[in-house]
C-alpha cells in the first residue's frame, strides 16, 4: 500500500503532461460544443433535451476515448483519431444546430485548428469527413439550408457563439503557454545535461589520449582507432633504473623520473612508449632517430649524474638496439599498447646480458652499432672476441657513479 501510494505522487513526465493537457483541450471543446446544443434547443427553439443523446455522448466520449487509447497508448497516432472523433461529433453538433451559418463557421475554425496544429494536412481531410459524416447523420442539409436564416438570428446562441470562440482560444492559448514554459524549461535542462556530457567525453578524450604517445593519439584523435603499425628498423631504447630492494611505497621518485625523461626525449624525437617495473621503452622514428636516441641517452645520463634523485630512481644503463617490431594494441578493449617482434627480444636479451656483466651506462647493440656515422665514443665488450656482444661509451667508463 506505501509502494502504491508513493507511485500515485511521483511527478509526471513530459509524454503524461503532454495527454494531461490534450486532454483538458477535448474535455474543454466538447462541454462548449453541448453549451452550443443546449442553449439552441432551450432558447432558439424551445426543445430542452431535444438532443439528450447527443448531450449524453459528449458528456462521455472525451473521458472514454482517454481512458482506452490517450492515457495507455501515447501514441501520437491515437492522439490524432481522438481529435477526428472529435470532427464527428463536431460535425453532429452542426447538423444538430441545423448548420446555422455563424455557429458552423467557429466550429469548424475550432476544428481546423485543432487538426492542423496536432496532424498537419493529412488530419484536417480526414477529420473534415468525419465533420461530413457527423453532420449529415444527425441533420437534413436540405431542411437545415431552407431555416438556417432562423438559426442565425437567434441571439442566444449568437452570444454563446461568440462566447465560445473566445473561450476555446484563450484556454488553448494558456495550454500552449504553458506547454512552451515546460519545453523551454526541459530544453535548459537538456542543453545543461548536454554541455556537462560534452565537458566530460571532453575531458576523458584528452585524459585518454595524454596517456598515448604523441603519434599514436594523433592517430586515435583522427580516425578513433589505431592500426598496428610495422617497423622493420626501429630505434628501441631501453632505459633501465637501480634495482629495488624493497617493494616502493611511494612512487614520486619514479613519476618525476619518467616525466624527466620523457621530456627529454621528446625534445630528441624520441617517445616513451611504455613503462614496467624499473625499465621504459623508448622509439626514435626516421633514418636520423638513433642519433637522436643516443644524444637523448647521454642528456639522461648526465642530468641524473648530476642531479640524482635517490638509489632507485636513477637511470642506471640505457640500452639501444635497432631491429623489427610491430607497434600496436594487443588489447584493444583496455587500450594496452605494447611492442612485439624480434627487436624487443633482442633489446631484451642484451639487458640480461648487461646485467650479467654488470655493465653501466649507454650501450649499444651490434645492430645499431652498425648504423651509428660515428663510432670513436664506443668500446666493444668484451674486447677479446671478434663478435662483441655490445658497445659501451667510453666516457661513462671512467664515471665513479657507475662505478
Amino acid at each position: 500500500m506505501p509502494r502504491t501510494r508513493a507511485l500515485r505522487q511521483r511527478p509526471l513526465d513530459a509524454s503524461q503532461r503532454l495527454d494531461v493537457q490534450v486532454y483538458l483541450v477535448r474535455v474543454v471543446f466538447c462541454l462548449l460544443m453541448m453549451l452550443l446544443v443546449a442553449v439552441d434547443d432551450i432558447y432558439c427553439h424551445d426543445r430542452p433535451g431535444a438532443h439528450g443523446l447527443l448531450l449524453f455522448v459528449g458528456l462521455i466520449y472525451p473521458h472514454l476515448g482517454h481512458l482506452i487509447s490517450g492515457r495507455f497508448d501515447p501514441d501520437l497516432r491515437h492522439r490524432r483519431l481522438l481529435f477526428m472523433l472529435d470532427g464527428l461529433y463536431a460535425g453532429a453538433v452542426i447538423g444538430a444546430l441545423e448548420f446555422a451559418w455563424l455557429p458552423s463557421f467557429v466550429v469548424c475554425v475550432i476544428c481546423l485548428f485543432n487538426w492542423l496544429v496536432v496532424g498537419g494536412i493529412p488530419l484536417i481531410g480526414l477529420g473534415s469527413a468525419a465533420m461530413l459524416a457527423g453532420a449529415l447523420l444527425s441533420g437534413s442539409l436540405p431542411t437545415a439550408m431552407s431555416s438556417a436564416g432562423l438559426q442565425s438570428g437567434c441571439t442566444a446562441l449568437l452570444w454563446s457563439t461568440a462566447s465560445l470562440f473566445v473561450a476555446y482560444f484563450l484556454i488553448v492559448a494558456y495550454v500552449i503557454h504553458r506547454l512552451i514554459g515546460a519545453l523551454q524549461h526541459q530544453q535548459t535542462i537538456l542543453q545543461a545535461n548536454a554541455d556537462a556530457a560534452d565537458a566530460a567525453r571532453s575531458l576523458a578524450e584528452r585524459a585518454l589520449l595524454a596517456a598515448f604517445p604523441r603519434s599514436v593519439a594523433k592517430q586515435l584523435e583522427a580516425t578513433g582507432k589505431h592500426v598496428p603499425e610495422p617497423l622493420p628498423a626501429a630505434n628501441l631504447a631501453l632505459i633501465e633504473l637501480a634495482a629495488f630492494d624493497t617493494a616502493p611505497q611511494d612512487l614520486a621518485p619514479l613519476q618525476a623520473t619518467w616525466d624527466l625523461c620523457e621530456t627529454i626525449l621528446t625534445r630528441h624525437g624520441a617517445e616513451l612508449i611504455k613503462t614496467f617495473d624499473r625499465r621504459a621503452i623508448a622509439l626514435c622514428r626516421g633514418d636520423t632517430g638513433l642519433q637522436g636516441l643516443i644524444d637523448a641517452a647521454r642528456e639522461i645520463l648526465i642530468h641524473f649524474s648530476d642531479h640524482p634523485v635517490g638509489p632507485a630512481g636513477c637511470p642506471r644503463r640505457i640500452l639501444i638496439h635497432r631491429g623489427s617490431v610491430t607497434l600496436g594494441l594487443v588489447q584493444p578493449a583496455r587500450l594496452n599498447l605494447d611492442f612485439c617482434g624480434p627487436g624487443i627480444e633482442a633489446l631484451l636479451t642484451l639487458a640480461a646480458q648487461a646485467a650479467e656483466l654488470a655493465l653501466q651506462g649507454l650501450i649499444v647493440s651490434p645492430a645499431a652499432f652498425r648504423q651509428l656515422r660515428s663510432s670513436e665514443a664506443f668500446v666493444a665488450h668484451p674486447s677479446e672476441v671478434d663478435s662483441p656482444l655490445c658497445y659501451l661509451e667510453r666516457s661513462y667508463l671512467e664515471r665513479s657513479h657507475f662505478a
